[in-house]
């Protein structure tokens, strides 16, 4: 007890000295701001809400993140520096645990405690780890492997002591897990995977190879369905209705069996890649490289080969790819903002790194080269891990670093942009919108020129600003609720002239929709006469928005919305 307990402060040392510098860094604006905004609701843990939430439809249901989340507003006042220490914690617990699950594998070994160690701090700073610890939102990740792998030492202590207890308390673990993040099902095939391990399989031989292969096909079919069965029954059981994102992408992975199956194999081989050369570090990854579709050929031949032989190396290793399928129907682009992600890797980095070093303690070569070899390894990851929470202490340092790697993501420039206009660099900021502007490659999308205006506002350039807004308004057919509010600001801002700007915006509407016709005029019409409580107005302005838009237009029921709203 005094051993663990020394190595688990050792370990919170340990992580605190290479992820502590991001503690009293910036929100990072993709997703903390409106997680942050959430908590700020909750004043009470109202678990019943939490885990039932019939009236709604959801994307996510990850309850114990919630009350995790709750947590922090109740004990520090939702206090982002508090919460991205509690990430620490977690992640330095998660290699507490690692430790355990790497003695299973080292047991019998004259230096198991060494090569455990080594494992732990090797999961500990993995370049990989930062973007689940740093972000604040990440936490999901790092909560559910903190399950899954305690899960996983359950199950091993019952492989080794056949005690059912600890069988039942491994399922239990896991649910908890699953009750963090989602992907955590794919721990199932990990159990078939540990528990089909043997300490002496027999040798290969030709009925040896054809039975363990038919087992495998069996497994993997049982566990397939067990798995969707789960997930797909516990969202309907609490959620009113699925995420119309889940429906969409599962029809366009039913669509081309083949282009499914191609693009799950890029997936595998560029997070098996990004596993042991894990650089570049990128927030945002859009595109792969289809070559490494062939790198996954060899990983499935490999995986295989570790199945058939049955050691419990190759369980590890193959209930860590386990854990990084559930990130294949991502890559298809529909469920998150984007389609590949260091952070999908987190939880299978618990048992595929311990299998790596178990591999290399078993090479015949010196015990100082190997040890060498992995002290050295592990300074890398220390280092460049370090240096990586360094640029997730600012929105600017991560967003520039990441528009650089990642040219393409619109998301990202847009942020970028944010991140110097908040810095008060609002010329700069203003390029940055007109480039996130011109990534846009369908239709029309108001918020990068409306952010270029707000930062044209914020230096007193209201012309500039009004004419880039009343622009939003024409090219979005009127559509634009905020181009309209920002306009109101703008107005505001220049008191002696509110009256001469608000006719003109009147004017300038009133002329499109004559014009064109298009119910969205008419609606920003009847927003702007309520907003001046001219009430007759802007009812006589939404009756005609309602009479004109189509039924299928959304301004028609938001139209309906807005006359049963006036007095």
């Amino acid at each position: 007890m005094l051993r663990s307990t020394v190595l688990l402060f050792m370990l919170l040392a340990l992580a605190f000295l290479i992820f502590g510098a991001v503690i009293n860094g910036e929100v990072i604006t993709v997703d903390d701001p409106h997680q942050l905004q959430q908590i700020e609701k909750r004043h009470a843990w109202n678990v019943e809400k939490t885990f039932i939430r019939k009236n709604t439809t959801g994307l996510y249901y990850r309850p114990l993140i919630t009350l995790s989340f709750t947590a922090d507003k109740m004990l520090w006042s939702a206090d982002p520096r508090m919460m991205r220490s509690v990430n620490i914690v977690l992640h330095a617990f998660n290699a507490f645990l690692v430790f355990f699950l790497a003695r299973f594998l080292f047991s019998g070994c004259n230096w198991c405690n060494s090569f455990s160690f080594i494992c732990a701090i090797l999961f500990l700073w993995h370049p990989l780890t930062t973007e689940s610890v740093n972000w604040i939102s990440g936490r999901t990740d790092v909560l559910a492997a903190t399950f899954v792998y305690f899960s996983a030492v359950c199950l091993l202590y019952f492989r080794s002591q056949k005690k059912w207890s600890y069988l039942f308390l491994s399922l239990g673990l896991l649910i908890c897990g699953l009750l963090a993040k989602e992907t955590a099902i794919a721990f199932l095939a990990g159990i078939v995977f540990l528990l089909w391990a043997q300490d002496d399989a027999p040798r290969f031989n030709v009925k040896n190879v054809l039975n363990r292969t038919g087992v495998l096909f069996l497994f993997l079919s049982l566990v397939t369905v067990a798995a969707w069965s789960c997930f797909f029954y516990l969202r309907d059981l609490v959620l009113k209705d699925d995420s119309s994102r889940i429906a969409l992408t599962l029809r366009v992975m039913d669509t081309d069996w083949g282009h499914t199956f191609f693009i799950s194999m890029r997936a595998l081989g560029f997070y098996i890649k990004k596993v042991f050369l894990p650089l570049p570090l990128n927030f945002a990854i859009f595109e792969v490289d289809p070559l490494y579709e062939l790198l996954a050929f060899l990983v499935l031949f490999f995986l295989y080969y570790l199945f058939i032989k049955r050691s419990l190396a190759g369980g590890y290793v193959l209930t860590g790819v386990a854990l990084i399928s559930p990130a294949f129907p991502i890559a298809f682009n529909q469920i998150a903002w984007t389609p590949f992600a260091e952070r999908y890797v987190y939880i299978s980095l618990g048992f595929i790194l311990p299998a790596f070093v178990y591999f290399v303690s078993e090479l015949k070569l010196k015990k100082v080269v190997r040890f060498g070899f992995l002290a050295v390894l592990v300074v890398a990851c220390g280092v460049v891990t370090y240096q990586r929470s360094v640029i997730w202490k600012t929105n600017e340092a991560l967003w520039k670093d990441t528009v650089e790697k990642s040219p393409i993501s619109q998301k990202a420039w847009n942020n970028y942009g944010v991140a110097l206009q908040e810095q008060g660099r609002y010329e700069e900021a203003e390029n940055i919108f007109s480039i996130a502007a011109s990534k846009t490659k369908f239709g029309y999308r108001d918020k990068y020129d409306i952010n270029m205006a707000v930062s044209m506002m914020s230096r007193h350039d209201y012309y500039n600003a009004k004419k880039k807004l009343l622009k939003v308004l024409e090219l979005s057919s009127g559509t634009s609720n905020r181009a309209l509010n920002v306009l109101l600001e703008v107005a505001d801002a220049e008191a002696i002239r509110r009256d001469e700007r608000i006719s003109e915006i009147r004017s300038t509407l009133q002329r499109l929709a004559n014009t064109s016709g298009k119910p969205g005029y008419y609606y920003q019409l009847g927003r702007l006469a309520k907003s001046l409580k001219q009430n007759d107005e802007a009812r006589s302005f939404f009756e005609k928005a309602y009479e004109v838009a189509l039924d299928s237009d959304p301004i028609k029921e938001k139209a309906e919305k807005a006359l049963s709203s006036l007095p």
